[in-house]
């Protein structure tokens, strides 16, 4: 393989390597002619020019990636460790070259894997208070749906609807020595778990 090579479309003459020219196995010396800055930006400039081609080429290819998994996310492994320490490098580059890109994209993952998985966050949450307040037991998410279900999805205490969310109660609450286990919790409207507060069932009145 050559040193050097040039460019098609602006001419420079750039080193012979998959830093600067996209790999490209029907080439004879392995790489694309264009340039990565020049492949990029006649990428750019064609998707710009045809929006309805690039969003049925995006749709084609997310219906390829559903319907072929598996095979998708061996092929990207597989390439991943072919090509570790570049594929780091330049992601690292790139968070340093788009740090607000960056911290946007990681808040939107971080958003939607909070939305998909909210009440094993919320559990997190409530187990990390058990321990600080050195309350015996624990539950999880499925403990809640469970209980969802047994109060056929209403109120424990006053019988409204938590179709539009609820709130996790200790009936014995932390600081009054209840515990952590499912068997101390009840699920309740936002209305009945703040005004209960830390009171035991007796010392409150739910209406």
């Amino acid at each position: 393989m050559d040193t050097v090579k040039t460019c098609t479309i602006c001419e420079r003459e750039l080193p012979a390597t998959a830093e600067f020219f996209t790999r490209d196995k029907t080439r004879s010396d392995g790489l694309h002619p264009y340039c990565k800055t020049c492949r990029n930006a006649k990428r750019t400039a064609s998707r710009q020019a045809d929006p309805e081609k690039t969003r049925k080429n995006r749709e084609r290819a997310n219906a390829w990636f559903y319907a072929n998994r598996e095979r998708a996310h061996k092929q990207r492994k597989r390439l991943y460790q072919e090509h570790r320490e570049r594929a780091i490098q330049e992601s690292r580059d790139w968070r340093e070259k788009n740090p607000e890109r960056y911290r946007a994209t990681q808040h939107a993952y971080k958003l939607k894997h909070y939305r998909a998985n909210r009440e094993q966050y919320r559990t997190y949450v409530r187990k990390r208070r058990a321990i600080k307040a050195g309350a015996p037991g624990t539950h999880d998410a499925s403990d809640i749906a469970d209980l969802y279900e047994m109060q056929a999805g209403r109120c424990a205490y006053c019988g409204v609807s938590l179709s539009d969310g609820y709130h996790v109660d200790h009936v014995v609450p932390l600081s009054r020595g209840g515990s952590g286990s499912s068997d101390n919790l009840a699920l309740a409207c936002e209305h009945c778990n703040c005004s209960k507060h830390d009171r035991l069932l007796e010392e409150w009145n739910p209406i």
